[in-house]
C-alpha cells in the first residue's frame, strides 16, 4: 500500500513545485526511502538532487482556450468526492480489493488530486480555485 503511494507521489513531482530546487532523499527508521522538497525531520542524513522543469507554456493571443479536458473533470469530481464527509475507499496495495482511506490517507490523495488540476486542468478555468479541483485520478468512491 505505501509502494503504490509512493509511485504516485514520484509520478507527479514533475507537476509539484519542484519545478526547481532540490529534491531530498532520505530513509526513515523502518528503513522506507521518502522523496521530499523539504530536509528530513530530526536532523536525519540525506541525499540532494537538483530539479529542473520547463518553463509553463504562454497562451497564444487570438485563439481561444480548449475545452475543459476529460481528465480535468475527474480530477475536479474526485476533488469533490474527497473532501466530502463519507469514508472513501481505494485499491492503494494493487490486490482489486478497495481498502476505507485513514484521514492521513484521505489527506495526501486530496493534495495529490490538487496537484493534477494544474496537470490536467488548462487556464480556461481561471477563475476556479485550483486547490479546490484536484483529486487523483482514481474512482474515489464513497463508501
Amino acid at each position: 500500500m505505501r509502494l503504490a503511494l509512493l509511485v504516485s507521489c514520484l509520478l507527479l513531482l514533475p507537476a509539484t513545485g519542484l519545478a526547481a530546487g532540490k529534491l531530498y532523499k532520505w530513509n526513515d527508521a523502518q528503513g522506507v526511502t521518502h522523496y521530499t522538497d523539504e530536509p528530513p525531520p530530526d536532523q536525519q542524513p540525506y541525499e540532494t538532487r537538483p530539479v529542473q522543469g520547463r518553463p509553463a507554456a504562454e497562451p497564444v493571443a487570438g485563439i481561444a482556450p480548449a475545452e475543459e479536458s476529460e481528465n480535468c473533470r475527474l480530477v475536479r469530481k474526485n476533488i469533490t468526492t474527497l473532501e466530502g464527509e463519507g469514508d472513501i475507499r481505494m485499491d492503494l496495495d494493487g490486490d482489486g480489493e478497495a481498502e476505507t482511506l485513514s484521514a492521513a490517507q484521505k489527506a495526501t490523495q486530496l493534495e495529490i488530486a490538487r496537484q493534477q488540476v494544474g496537470v490536467y486542468c488548462t487556464a480556461t478555468a481561471a477563475g476556479d480555485d485550483a486547490s479546490a479541483g484536484d483529486e487523483p485520478a482514481g474512482d474515489g468512491e464513497d463508501g
